[in-house]
């Protein structure tokens, strides 16, 4: 009975994900919110449930490469420029890790799988509600993200007459990354027959419609996922065809990286160079101007880096709006792990997610339950983690340890096929 009710709790904790406003608040440098209230809860009962024998945890050798990531947090809080900070900062990683370890040991089995993959689409319905209704909100003249907080601000985006929306998260780029884990999720249940098509059909464009309004750049990862899934799906019954979507999901996602890097001229700096062509003058986006002066960081600490919660930089910048900003955050998965650090958690992070990702396959029979879910589960990887990663700091996302955890619990003993070695 225990474990059924950790089943629910979890479940709750799932489609809580993206309910981040407007009950946020901030908890040891991170913004805590609603569900991170329904997982201490869970985690509560799980641990009551093991110590009762109604649950037990999975083992899966991805964990050793998990907790090596995070002894490098460790061994790097001894060299930390701010102790507390990184202390504050492992402390959110053992929370995520946790994410991780009880949603491998939930999502053994179809009837749990299928209960976490419904659990994104329905979190992702919500946050297309949201979207939905920031847009007519915008359009009923709340244009300003101070009377309409579903609206996100510009940012580096050129001022205009045009909603951006974060829906219920505070950040319109962490939307999108949610986004594209929670599209494939709507694939999937699709595909295994969890929701009619005409339910399919609204679901996935209210999400496409979402994922367009953020405006982010991580629009590329979710083009890419949706690419492999259906090169994936239907690559022996059209092979060309099938190449031809896939090539161009990845020209898409080339051109989404590409226009990240380069903006319109403007006073942020003077590294500015003429387009002989377009006879435009362009200058590095923001994002390369943090990378620089991260670079410049890692470069001082580059073995251990400067401490888990460290800045990567320190960038004042002037949006075309007007507004000032000062950014800190390294707008790069592995720029930010590279300056908290060091090469030493670089290495462990690629380590840990190369075998998540690598060390578990999926079958060619797309009638297999077991495949199809860890094809899925693999697109939505390299796209929100692996791509999005390059222009945003993730390692922190919720959705993505969670998406650890259901690879990993995807291919527990007797219900996945484990990858073995190539024979000659």
């Amino acid at each position: 009975m225990l474990k059924k009710v950790v089943g629910w709790t979890f479940g709750l904790f799932v489609v809580s994900i993206p309910l981040v406003q407007p009950l946020e608040f901030p908890v040891l440098g991170l913004g805590a919110q609603l569900a991170d209230l329904i997982f201490a809860f869970t985690a509560l009962l799980a641990v009551i449930a093991v110590l009762r024998r109604d649950l037990s945890l999975n083992w899966s050798p991805s964990y050793v490469y998990i907790f090596l990531y995070a002894g490098t947090f460790v061994l790097a809080s001894f060299f930390a420029d701010e102790p507390m900070r990184s202390l504050g900062r492992l402390a959110i990683l053992l929370y995520l890790i946790a994410i991780t370890v009880l949603t491998s040991s939930l999502s053994a089995g179809e009837s749990r799988r299928r209960n976490i993959v419904l659990g994104l689409v329905i979190g992702t319905a919500l946050t297309s509600l949201g979207t939905i209704v920031g847009i007519a909100l915008f359009y009923a003249g709340l244009t300003s993200p101070d009377e309409n907080f579903l609206l996100s601000p510009t940012g580096t985006l050129p001022a205009g007459n045009y909603p951006r929306i974060h829906s219920l998260f505070v950040n319109a780029n962490m939307m999108c990354n949610y986004l594209n884990v929670g599209i494939v999720a709507i694939f999937l249940a699709r595909k295994s027959g969890w929701i009619s098509r005409n339910l399919f059909v609204v679901l996935a464009a209210g999400a496409w419609l979402a994922a367009i309004a953020t405006l982010s750049p991580g629009i590329g990862g979710i083009v890419l996922s949706s690419g492999l899934w259906f090169w994936y799906l239907n690559r022996s019954t059209n092979r060309r065809f099938c190449a031809g979507v896939l090539y161009a999901s990845i020209a898409a996602a080339v051109f989404f990286l590409a226009v990240t890097l380069i903006t319109l001229d403007s006073p942020n700096t003077d590294q500015d160079f003429r387009v002989p062509v377009v006879g435009a003058n362009v200058e590095p986006s923001v994002r390369v101007l943090v990378w620089q002066q991260a670079l410049a960081k890692i470069y001082r600490s580059p073995i251990l880096g400067s401490g888990p919660g460290a800045n990567a930089a320190d960038v004042f910048y002037v949006t075309p709006s007007g507004t000032h900003h000062l950014l800190r955050d390294g707008h790069d998965v592995w720029v930010n792990v590279a300056v908290q650090t060091g090469l030493v958690g670089v290495i462990s992070l690629l380590m840990m997610t190369g075998f998540i990702l690598f060390n578990y396959r999926a079958g060619p029979d797309q009638t297999d339950e077991r495949n199809m879910y860890m094809a899925a589960l693999k697109c939505a990887l390299v796209g929100s983690f692996f791509y999005q990663g390059l222009t945003g700091s993730f390692e922190d996302a919720r959705h993505l340890w969670l998406l650890f955890g259901l690879i990993i619990g995807s291919a527990s003993p007797g219900d996945a096929e484990v990858k073995s070695q190539a024979s000659p």
